[in-house]
């Protein structure tokens, strides 16, 4: 199929055969099913600390609980950031800022079209034998629906439709209800209300059965970065001021990072970039109307 002719090699499967892998689901309504052996779940925070941790072996300095409240240039060229812990000098700004990229940049006169959008997320105990650490994450694309074990055997679930929903979009639209439309990242942190709590745990009974009576143990809302296109900005602005805005992956970039952090370390070392093709992620797409399309005829959901 096209996938593994771009080297992605899923193994396509009646949804009935579902059940092998994910025991009790029930597949109504699906045509097919798509299994991809070798993908698998990383935990953020570890993998997070992990990358700061070989940073600090290779001689970098990691500040946590440090706000960086202004980017600084002078003669249009970076000189440092301003922290609420006061000044830092450097040479070159990786503004990789999220949810917050937007008024950082404007600070520089930089307008990067990047909006704050959170998603929900939640926790149930099935107390069911047949749900572990080793069953596979399923999406339901029906409904955008996603399940996974945790390491303690809970069900994490939540729906992709959280960040773009609104209340006349029905089901879909009433997910995170609870959480504003464009959550300001300085002050919104919240859990998700008990209908999105509700809607998500209707979706997980309804292919897993078995499900019903679940616990719902926690829940936590996340704010995320998006474009207009869904990918990435990666682009130096103002025009050789030292400061690489890398921001708004839109969902993508926690399993872009490594790829990413490639092409910024090319970036700064030599002044270009042979990693990726940087045009494809610039600023100007935005304003010229040649927003981004991937390489293939395929597109990731988003």
């Amino acid at each position: 199929g096209p996938q593994r002719r771009i080297g992605v090699g899923p193994e396509l499967m009646a949804p009935e055969e579902i059940s092998r892998y994910v025991p009790g689901f029930r597949a109504p309504g699906l045509a097919l099913a798509a299994f991809e052996r070798q993908a698998a779940v990383a935990d953020p925070h570890r993998t997070a600390t992990a990358f700061a941790a070989r940073a600090q072996e290779l001689g970098a300095r990691v500040y946590t609980g440090t706000a960086v409240t202004a980017i600084r240039l002078r003669d249009g060229r970076v000189e440092g950031v301003e922290t609420d812990r006061g000044f830092v000098r450097c040479e070159w700004v990786i503004h990789a800022a999220g949810a917050w990229a937007p008024r950082l940049a404007a600070g520089i006169g930089v307008d990067l079209p990047v909006k704050p959008g959170s998603l929900s997320v939640c926790a149930f105990d099935p107390r069911y034998e047949g749900w572990s650490t080793e069953t596979p994450t399923w999406m339901d694309l029906d409904t955008v629906t996603y399940a996974r074990p945790d390491a303690r055997g809970l069900i994490i679930a939540g729906s992709d439709h959280d960040q773009k929903g609104d209340e006349d979009d029905g089901e879909a639209g009433a997910l995170n209800r609870s959480a504003p439309a464009e959550p300001d990242p300085d002050v919104y942190h919240g859990a998700p209300d008990d209908l999105t709590a509700a809607l998500v745990y209707e979706r997980i009974v309804d292919r897993c059965p078995w499900a019903e009576g679940a616990r719902l143990v926690r829940g936590w809302i996340g704010v995320d970065a998006y474009t207009p296109d869904y990918h990435l900005i990666f682009a130096e602005a103002p025009a050789g001021s030292r400061c690489l805005h890398v921001t708004g992956g839109s969902g993508n970039s926690f399993k872009l990072s490594p790829a990413v952090g490639e092409a910024v370390a090319e970036y700064v070392a030599s002044g270009s970039c042979t990693y990726l093709d940087t045009q494809a992620f610039s600023l100007e797409r935005f304003a010229t109307g040649r927003l981004f399309r991937g390489a293939y005829r395929m597109h990731i959901l988003g």
